[in-house]
């Protein structure tokens, strides 16, 4: 790698990527655009790395590796779908039954005794390795991508080429996520990514201007790796985390130290052929991965009958569509009904003070703080009385004069109308959003349609609740004019302590 090169990544490492990032969007972009113009500079000095994207013809041997590596998957069989592939049971299955079981040593991770030396000093003597949860298997997964001996290379083959994620979307395709806060999380995701790879690209330059950068226990130990300047790229090492990001297990380690049982992250071949469904409560999900810890075996348990033919899906979990984009490289079709929307508030400067430490007592605002992000989920929002939402307690002390107003029916109805406000101007940002999902579009077009559909659908569900009459709100509100309590006067911290005990409102 050329020095100048060299000189301008250390320059991006310590002048942006470590740097505090800005709160501001428009800020925030601006840096965006800059780390991928440094790192555009750097893939054109490398050998590019092009993932494997004819899966189909490399199924036959990935199934006799899976035999010869005693994974048991007899009930099921791999079948191509309009997700990619999907895992399908062969036969019928039984509640409690098992379709697949996976042994440790065909499974992909960070304990394996397969692993480079390298690498293993590496994941013992690096602070950021350790402090980062599924960085090492991330790194081990590029290792094995450069290693044509690979003992998982039947594997390897098989994973997805073409992944859609935050981090191969071009700069106009995170643009069109706005007003979304998927665009400023993606963004930050980017942001600490590429932090976390031109850390380790520094590793592996031999070079004065590195040298005082980066611990010299980790750049000698990833120079007993297969790294080097010239195949550690930025796509290797995106795809990587996309791959881990959207599969990623966690699996007990084989030496445990302490009372406390220990996991690693893991790839687990066959069983992530499976995609995923979303329901609500966990108890009805139709499978689960599950580790038999004396057999040192992974299972994939059904929990209900299956009939023959029939796809195995497992529960996602409380994923929102976007931790779905960002982490797991797509946004369902399906309704999801872990989703939802965040909603900002906050309080000027100047906010006399009795109403910061109101908020912090009520629990809806946190100590040294002015805003809050509140969480909208619609299944909650609808179970519980309206007093009950954090984000309408605390807009009823944002319009109030006096803590004693807090729960009348005046200030009632002001909270309202200010609140409706609100959500009318959110939901304006979506205005241009298409009345369906484009069908000729790039999947990440159509990823990001659906992301705003349901932000969407969830905005315009609380116009239609805060459009109700002033009757029906205050009723919902629940307790109205309680006795007296403090005044805006009275703002020793025992007064509004008093104050905020006879409010008795949730949080």
């Amino acid at each position: 790698m050329k020095e100048e090169t060299i000189k301008e990544v250390s320059e991006l490492f310590t002048k942006v990527l470590v740097v505090q990032p800005s709160d501001n969007p428009k800020e925030l972009f601006a840096d965006h655009v800059k780390i991928r113009e440094v790192l555009a500079k750097v893939s054109a000095e490398q050998t590019p790395f092009v993932p494997n994207k004819d899966r189909a013809s490399k199924i036959p041997a990935f199934l006799d590796w899976a035999k010869k590596a005693n994974i048991k998957f007899d009930n099921v069989t791999v079948q191509k779908s309009d997700k990619g592939y999907s895992l399908v049971a062969k036969n019928p299955l039984k509640t409690d039954s098992i379709a697949v079981e996976v042994p440790r040593s065909a499974i992909l991770t960070t304990d394996s005794s397969k692993i480079n030396k390298g690498l293993r000093e590496l994941f013992f003597k690096d602070q950021l390795v350790l402090s980062i949860e599924n960085c090492p298997l991330v790194l081990l997964l590029a290792h094995e991508m450069l290693d044509s001996g690979s003992h998982w290379q039947p594997y390897l083959d098989i994973l997805p080429g073409d992944v859609v994620s935050v981090l191969s979307m071009s700069n106009d395709e995170l643009l069109a996520l706005k007003p979304s806060l998927a665009f400023v999380l993606a963004l930050q995701f980017f942001r600490c990514i590429a932090r976390h790879y031109v850390y380790f690209l520094l590793m592996t330059v031999n070079s004065s201007l590195t040298s005082k950068l980066l611990p010299k226990q980790g750049t000698d130990a990833i120079r007993k790796t297969l790294f080097t300047s010239q195949n550690f790229t930025f796509e290797l090492y995106a795809w990587c985390m996309a791959i881990v990001t959207s599969r990623v297990n966690r699996v007990p380690n084989l030496v445990q130290v302490g009372p406390k049982t220990t996991t690693s992250p893991a790839l687990i071949p066959m069983m992530d052929f499976a995609n995923f469904e979303f329901v609500a409560d966990i108890n009805a999900a139709q499978s689960e991965v599950f580790y038999a810890i004396p057999q040192k075996k992974v299972q994939f348990l059904v929990h209900r009958d299956v009939e023959a033919n029939t796809e195995l899906v497992l529960q996602i979990g409380s994923k929102t569509n976007r931790d779905c984009l960002i982490y797991s490289g797509f946004v369902p079709v399906e309704s999801n009904p872990m989703d939802v929307y965040e909603l900002r508030l906050g309080f000027p400067k100047g906010t006399p003070q009795w109403k910061i430490i109101c908020a912090q007592r009520m629990g809806v605002l946190s100590p040294n703080e002015y805003g809050a992000t509140f969480i909208i989920h619609l299944a909650t929002f609808y179970a519980h009385q309206l007093e009950y939402a954090a984000f309408w307690n605390f807009a009823k002390l944002f319009v109030a004069t006096s803590m004693a107003e807090f729960n009348t029916e005046a200030n009632v109805i002001t909270a309202k109308d200010y609140l409706l406000k609100r959500f009318e101007l959110y939901l304006a940002g979506y205005r241009d959003l298409a009345a369906s999902e484009p069908k000729n579009g790039t999947l990440a077009a159509r990823y990001a349609w659906r992301l705003k559909k349901s932000e969407k659908d969830i905005l315009e569900e609380m116009v239609k609740y805060f459009s109700q009459s002033n009757e029906t709100i205050i009723t919902s509100n629940g307790s109205i004019q309680p006795p007296p309590l403090a005044t805006a006067e009275d703002t020793s911290e025992e007064a509004i302590t008093d104050g905020v005990e006879q409010l008795q409102v949730g949080a």
